[in-house]
C-alpha cells in the first residue's frame, strides 16, 4: 500500500509538472522574436500579417515550445522511475526483434477485406461531381507547367517548378500514359493518389499491429479500429489532412518500419529507402526535405548502434538513385533544377508566410489545440517507449521515435503558412501517432482485465458489428451505382474544357476566347497576374518560365524575369486582373518599371487589362 501511494504521488507530481510546463511553453510563445533583416522587411511589407516578422520565427517558437513542454516531464519521469524504464542511452541501443511477431492469417484476411472495401468505395464515388469550376491558381500551377512541357519538352528550363517535378508536372505524366490532355484526367489522377493514401495507411496500420504483442482477437480489433481512424485522415472531397502530396511520405513510413523491424543485414527495403530519399526531390520539394532530414537522423542512429549493414544498404540506395538521375534527366536540366530549388527555398517562406496564431491571445482554437496535441503525443510516446515491460516490440518503439521526429519536421508545413488547411495537413502525421497511442492503451487496459477471453467468446458478434460499421462507414448503400461508375469516370476524364469554365468563373471563357484571338500568330503568351491556368486554357506555352507573380518579389528573381522578357519580347501581356487580385505584376516594382518603359495600353475586356510592346 505504501508503494502504491508513493507511485501515485509520483504520478500526480508528473501530471502537475507536465501541466505547468505546457502552460509556460504556451505563454512563452509570443515572447520569442527573431530580429528581422532589412531585405525581408521590404518584401514582407506587402503582407500586413507578416510585416516586420521574421519568416523563421514560428519555427524557432515551435522548437522552443516542444523543448519546454517535454523536457521537465522527461527529467522527472527518468528520476522517479529509474531502473523500471530504459535510460536514454539504453533505449538507443535496444536490441531489435525481442518479441515474436505473429502474422496470423486472420489478420491478413481482415487486411485484404479492408482493401476490398477501400477499392469498392472508390468506384462508388460520383465522379461527375468533380466536373466543376477550375481553380485558376492552384490547378494552374500544375496545368500550365505541364502544358509547357508538352509543347517544348523542357522541365525546369521552361517552368519555375516551385512545388517539385511531380508536384507541378503531375498532369503531364497522366497525359503521356492516357494520351488524353484534359483537366478531368488530372482530377481523376488526384483521386487515385488519395486512394493510394488510404491503402498505404492501412498497410502502415497492419505493420504496426504486427509489432504489438496482443492476443489474436485483440490484435485484429486493434488493426481494424486503427485502420478506420487512419482512413478518416484522407478524403476524396476534403484533402486537408493527407492530401496527394503526402502519398510518397506515407510510402516512406511503410518502408521505414520495414527497415527498422528487419535484422541488421543487407535488405532490399533498406536500399529502396535510400532510393526513395533521392526520388523525393522530384516529388514535392517540402516532402523531400521532411524525408531526407528524417533519413539523415536514421543514418546517424545506425552509425551510433553500429548497424552497418542497414547503414550501407541505405547508402547504396542513395547512390543508385543518383545514378538513375544522371541517366534519365539531362545534365543541363539538373543544373537548372539546383538553381530552381535554391530560389524556391529563398522565396517561398517570405512571400507565402502567414503568422502562426498566438496560442493564448488570438482565440484560434485549432492552432492552440494542435500545439497541445503535440505535447500530449510526445508525453505519452515517451511513457510508451521507455517502459520496459509492455506489449510493444522494441522495433516499434524505435519506429515511433523517428515517426514522431518526422511529425515535428513536417509541421513546418503548418508553421510556414498557418491557416486552417495548412495546420491540419502539417499535423496529420502527429495525429496518426496520437491515434495509435489512444487505440493501444484502450486495448492494453482491456488486456489487463483479461478481456480477451470475453472478446473471444463473442468474437463472431464483434466481427459482425464491426463489419456493419465498416459497411456504414464506407457507404456501401450506394452499391446500386457501381454499374455506372466506369461511365462516370469517362465523363470526368473526357469533360470539355468549357465545363470547367462555367458557374462563377464563366467570365474566363470569354477571356480565353479573346486572348486566343489577339495572340493568334504568337508562339507564346505572358501573363502578369496569378491566374496561372490561362496559358494552359489558351493552349500556348509561357514566354517566361516564371508563372507565379507572387513568388517574384525577391529582387534577384525580378531581374531574371526581366531578362527573359527582354529575350522573348512578348507582343501582348495580360497585365492586370480585377477579378483575381491575389498577385499582379504591377506590385513588382522592378518588373512594373520595365513594363511602363517598354509597353503601352493595348485593350481591356471586362476585368482584364492588356498591354502591348512599344516598337
Amino acid at each position: 500500500m505504501l508503494k502504491l501511494n508513493e507511485n501515485l504521488k509520483k504520478i500526480i507530481i508528473l501530471f502537475f509538472v507536465s501541466l505547468c510546463s505546457l502552460f509556460f511553453a504556451l505563454f512563452i510563445w509570443d515572447k520569442i522574436n527573431l530580429p528581422i533583416s532589412k531585405s525581408i522587411a521590404i518584401v514582407t511589407a506587402k503582407w500586413p500579417l507578416t510585416e516586420g516578422y521574421h519568416t523563421q520565427n514560428d519555427t524557432v517558437r515551435f522548437f522552443v515550445y516542444i523543448l519546454i513542454s517535454l523536457i521537465p516531464f522527461l527529467f522527472f519521469f527518468n528520476k522517479f522511475f529509474a531502473g523500471k524504464i530504459y535510460s536514454f542511452n539504453s533505449f538507443f541501443k535496444l536490441k531489435t526483434n525481442n518479441l515474436i511477431i505473429e502474422r496470423k492469417n486472420s489478420l491478413n484476411y481482415f487486411f485484404y477485406f479492408l482493401l476490398f472495401l477501400i477499392s469498392l468505395q472508390f468506384f462508388l464515388i460520383d465522379f461527375t461531381w468533380f466536373v466543376g469550376p477550375i481553380d485558376i491558381f492552384h490547378e494552374g500551377v500544375q496545368l500550365t507547367p505541364s502544358n509547357n512541357y508538352e509543347l517544348t519538352g523542357g522541365l525546369w528550363s521552361t517552368s519555375f517548378l516551385e512545388r517539385g517535378l511531380f508536384g507541378n508536372l503531375f498532369p503531364a505524366l497522366l497525359w503521356f500514359f492516357s494520351d488524353i490532355n484534359s483537366i478531368g484526367i488530372t482530377r481523376f489522377g488526384t483521386l487515385l493518389l488519395i486512394l493510394a493514401n488510404k491503402i498505404l495507411l492501412v498497410m502502415l496500420a497492419k505493420q504496426i499491429s504486427e509489432n504489438i504483442n496482443f492476443k489474436e482477437i485483440e490484435k485484429i480489433l486493434f488493426f481494424l479500429f486503427l485502420s478506420i481512424i487512419f482512413i478518416s485522415f484522407t478524403d476524396y472531397f476534403d484533402q486537408s489532412h493527407f492530401s496527394r502530396r503526402f502519398t510518397l511520405y506515407i510510402l516512406f513510413f511503410n518502408i521505414l518500419i520495414s527497415v527498422i523491424t528487419a535484422k541488421n543485414k543487407f535488405t532490399s527495403s533498406s536500399v529502396f529507402l535510400g532510393l526513395v530519399s533521392i526520388l523525393s526531390f522530384f516529388w514535392w520539394l517540402d516532402i523531400a526535405i521532411y524525408i531526407n532530414v528524417t533519413l539523415a537522423l536514421l543514418l546517424f542512429f545506425y552509425l551510433y548502434r553500429a548497424d552497418y549493414y542497414k547503414f550501407y544498404s541505405i547508402l547504396i540506395g542513395i547512390f543508385v538513385g543518383l545514378i538513375l538521375l544522371l541517366i534519365f534527366i539531362p545534365l543541363a536540366e539538373l543544373k537548372i533544377f539546383l538553381t530552381n530549388t535554391y530560389l524556391v527555398t529563398q522565396s517561398i517562406e517570405i512571400v507565402g508566410s502567414l503568422k502562426y496564431p498566438s496560442p493564448l491571445f488570438d482565440g484560434d482554437g485549432r492552432a492552440t489545440k494542435t500545439l497541445i496535441f503535440f505535447s500530449l503525443t510526445g508525453t505519452f510516446l515517451t511513457i510508451t517507449c521507455l517502459i520496459k515491460n509492455n506489449k510493444i516490440n522494441n522495433n516499434l518503439k524505435i519506429f515511433f521515435l523517428f515517426y514522431f521526429i518526422a511529425s515535428l519536421i513536417s509541421f513546418k508545413y503548418g508553421l510556414t503558412r498557418s491557416d486552417g488547411p495548412h495546420i491540419k495537413a502539417g499535423s496529420a502525421t502527429m495525429l496518426t501517432i496520437l491515434s495509435i497511442l489512444f487505440v493501444y492503451y484502450f486495448f492494453y487496459i482491456l488486456s489487463i482485465f483479461n478481456a480477451e477471453k470475453y472478446l473471444f467468446n463473442f468474437k463472431n458478434y464483434i466481427y459482425l458489428i464491426l463489419l456493419i460499421s465498416l459497411v456504414y462507414n464506407f457507404n456501401i448503400s450506394k452499391i446500386y451505382s457501381l454499374s455506372d461508375s466506369v461511365n462516370k469516370i469517362r465523363q470526368l476524364i473526357n469533360a470539355d474544357q468549357n465545363n470547367f469554365l462555367s458557374y462563377h468563373n464563366s467570365d474566363y471563357k470569354k477571356l480565353v476566347k479573346y486572348y486566343k484571338k489577339i495572340t493568334l500568330n504568337e508562339n507564346c503568351i505572358q501573363i502578369l497576374t496569378d491566374e496561372i491556368a490561362i496559358p494552359y486554357l489558351v493552349n500556348k506555352k509561357s514566354c517566361s518560365k516564371f508563372n507565379i507573380m507572387e513568388l517574384l518579389h525577391p529582387k534577384k528573381m525580378q531581374l531574371q524575369f526581366i531578362d527573359e522578357l527582354k529575350l522573348k519580347r512578348p507582343k501582348v501581356i495580360l497585365y492586370r486582373s480585377e477579378k483575381f487580385t491575389f498577385g499582379n505584376g504591377e506590385s513588382l516594382k522592378l518588373v512594373n518599371k520595365y513594363i511602363e518603359e517598354n509597353y503601352t495600353f493595348h485593350s481591356k475586356i471586362d476585368y482584364w487589362t492588356f498591354v502591348k510592346i512599344i516598337k
